[in-house]
């Protein structure tokens, strides 16, 4: 799984979008650049006339070797997700817990608007819009009688998506454009931390013979974000010039 986390830090995507003129829909497609041995790539198609065909996929690009990892079909998401916790107990010191998660969601959204050409008549304005969000996350908490903190760390590794715009006309014609949008590769830390204060009736405990149990609150908590890193830069990119063909 660090490797995937490791390779997708890479990413260098071209991008690409045409109507089949055999298959009538649009295809849509994210690549490395063609030097790059490691990437991840997003492919998919969208039926206009039939939606229950729109399907996308995700792959694991090693070496123009391509690694299915998602696929979502029939505008349903699909997500992949693992997460693992452990708890150190460290005596008198306190606990020490650390928790790490990586997350991948492919998936879909969907706009329908009906608009009317003066020329063309009343037209349904659909916009598609698949997407590819990834994230990684990382936590490291200490407790004890004296203070409480947490470091938590979040790389978000694919934040992309394409919008797919539509004009299907009741005579059958159908124009369409397509445009992606790149966020940034980007690393976020926040610190989190409080003090403790316990107190008990210690006394009365050892003259009652009951064990001596605190009770502890904790202050209210200073948070503050310690790194804010963007690897890369926002991008928004024409895929493909408007065309229109008749269905």
């Amino acid at each position: 799984m660090k490797s995937i986390i490791a390779l997708t830090l890479v990413i260098a995507l071209g991008s690409c979008l045409n109507l089949s003129a055999g298959k009538k829909t649009i295809d849509f497609e994210f690549d490395p650049v063609d030097s790059s041995l490691f990437g991840l790539v997003m492919k998919g198609s969208i039926d206009p006339k039939n939606e229950l065909n729109n399907k996308i996929s995700t792959f694991l690009k090693l070496a123009n070797t391509y690694i299915p990892v998602l696929e979502s079909i029939n505008n349903e998401g699909n997500n992949l997700k693992w997460m693992g916790n452990w708890l150190f107990d460290l005596g008198p010191l306190g606990t020490v817990g650390l928790t790490g998660s990586f997350n991948l969601v492919v998936g879909w959204n969907v706009y329908v608007n009906s608009s009317v050409d003066a020329t063309l008549g009343t037209y349904l304005d659909v916009t598609y819009v698949p997407f590819a969000w990834g994230w990684t996350d990382a936590n490291i908490s200490m407790s004890n009688y004296l203070a409480m903190g947490i470091y938590n760390a979040t790389l978000y590794y694919a934040r992309t998506y394409v919008a797919i715009s539509l004009n299907i006309f009741q005579g059958g014609q159908v124009c369409y454009m397509g445009t992606a949008y790149f966020w940034p590769v980007q690393l976020v830390t926040n610190l989190s931390s409080s003090l403790v204060s316990c107190q008990d009736e210690i006394i009365g405990n050892i003259l009652a013979g009951t064990p001596i149990t605190f009770g502890c609150n904790a202050s209210v908590p200073f948070n503050m974000t310690h790194l804010n890193i963007s690897f890369t830069q926002n991008m928004t990119q024409g895929v493909v010039n408007q065309s229109c063909v008749n269905l």
